[in-house]
């Protein structure tokens, strides 16, 4: 039986997850839920997740939630390559510092950015959200970046394809978020052909909701 994935293609986790199992050669079931039309509130979701979060892992009877636990689960019962998530304890420590640090920072400060932009400056403080964003960006550069080409050295890692789709969401309203940041433009860049066809496959759906709401506000 192969796993079944609930998955929105609008929430970077969800994209992130397909990528990286995707990569993996990991068989599964993509199973859309659409929460831009309520479904991850409904029944028979909530069964599921009575959080109405995704994205949800279903493997047999065992249900799984939340896209870092999932990550390392798929990671225990598949083979997957050394680079996307080292078997050494000091490559897992790595990749691991990372997806800690992401939660209030490169998902977080993005994703205030996006929801901002998208719905409007009664919602979010935009101008703090931007400098908060900003700060992220600055921090991901000197601590994670440094002078090596990806999070975790030399090769691409899960923790890379996360921030990646995490950096993608502010695009969605035209913002440029790589002005004045040619490293972190670089290195976005080779994250996107390292998991190429997949990674521009998995953003199919936001590039063109992305082209509708620039349409849409002649942005």
């Amino acid at each position: 039986m192969s796993i079944k994935l609930y998955i929105d293609m609008l929430s970077q986790p969800c994209r992130a997850l397909v990528i990286f199992m995707k990569t993996c050669k990991v068989p599964f079931e993509a199973v859309q839920v659409a929460i831009r039309k309520g479904e991850n509130r409904k029944e028979p979701f909530l069964k599921l997740n009575p959080l109405g979060k995704l994205p949800v892992m279903v493997d047999g009877q065992f249900v799984l939630t939340e896209s870092v636990a999932i990550f390392r689960y798929i990671c225990r019962k598949f083979s997957v390559p050394e680079n996307i998530y080292p078997s050494s304890l000091e490559g897992q420590a790595k990749v691991d510092e990372y997806l800690e640090w992401q939660h209030m920072n490169t998902r977080y400060k993005a994703a205030t950015v996006f929801i901002g932009e998208l719905f409007g400056r009664g919602n979010v403080d935009v101008d703090k959200a931007v400098s908060d964003m900003n700060q992220m960006m600055d921090d991901l550069e000197m601590m994670f970046l440094k002078n090596q080409e990806f999070i975790n050295g030399d090769q691409v890692s899960f923790a890379d394809i996360l921030a990646a789709c995490e950096i993608v969401q502010p695009m969605f309203s035209g913002r440029k978020v790589f002005d004045d940041r040619p490293r972190i433009k670089s290195w976005f860049e080779r994250v996107r052909r390292e998991t190429q066809p997949h990674f521009d496959e998995a953003h199919s759906i936001f590039y063109q909701g992305r082209e509708r709401f620039l349409r849409k506000n002649k942005l």
